[in-house]
C-alpha cells in the first residue's frame, strides 16, 4: 500500500513542480484542421500525433502563446514530421 501511495505522491509533487495541475482545462492553440495545413500533411493518423504534440508543446510552454507555437512549428517542421514519421 506504501508503494501505491508513495507513487500518488510523486504524482502530486511532480504535477505541482511542473505547474500544470489545470491540463485537462488548457486549450489547444490549433485545431486538427489547422495543423495539417501548417504542416503540409493530409488528414489521418497523424493529426492525433500532431495534436498530441502540440498539448506537450504546451505543457513545457505555459507563457507561450499561439503565435509562439506557430513560430516553433515553421522553425522545426521538419524535425517534427521526421520524429512523427515511425509512428502509426
Amino acid at each position: 500500500m506504501n508503494s501505491i501511495l508513495d507513487k500518488y505522491r510523486t504524482w502530486i509533487n511532480t504535477t505541482n513542480e511542473m505547474k500544470i495541475w489545470n491540463a485537462d482545462k488548457i486549450k489547444p492553440h490549433f485545431d486538427g484542421k489547422e495543423l495539417t495545413q501548417m504542416f503540409g500533411v493530409s488528414q489521418g493518423k497523424i493529426v492525433k500525433h500532431l495534436l498530441n504534440d502540440q498539448f506537450s508543446w504546451q505543457l513545457m510552454n505555459p507563457t507561450k502563446t499561439k503565435e509562439d507555437f506557430a513560430k516553433y512549428v515553421e522553425t522545426n517542421k521538419q524535425t517534427i514530421l521526421t520524429n512523427l514519421s515511425g509512428k502509426s
